[in-house]
């Protein structure tokens, strides 16, 4: 499970990393830079992320070597199922959709 995590920070950061990659930013420092986690932290996410088949690392540059991820058709698909799951239950009850954005469930 891609943001799966019983901790409502960690499922926020797992979600703005996941972010990041949708936006094309793959480079594992310049996510943490932007989403304000530890590189550690974000290489461990997106490792298990390609060990699941969510997404792809990959090689990149000529004199400054940078490892880069990217979503796969897998990883996106999944992510797409996640957000149309949270906005049908949005849909049925917005009292729930509100508790799960400030991370009272």
């Amino acid at each position: 499970m891609i943001l799966g995590a019983k901790r409502p920070d960690t499922i926020r950061k797992r979600f703005l990393i996941v972010a990041q990659l949708l936006q094309g930013d793959g480079a594992a420092d310049s996510i943490a830079r932007g989403v304000n986690v530890p590189v550690t932290t974000v290489r461990v996410f997106l490792n298990g992320l390609v060990d699941g088949g969510y997404a792809t690392r990959e090689r990149t540059g000529e004199g400054d070597i940078r490892t880069c991820y990217a979503l796969t058709k897998k990883g996106r698909g999944y992510l797409l199922g996640e957000l149309e799951r949270w906005d049908r239950l949005g849909q049925q009850d917005p009292e729930i959709a509100v508790l799960i954005s400030i991370g009272l469930t």
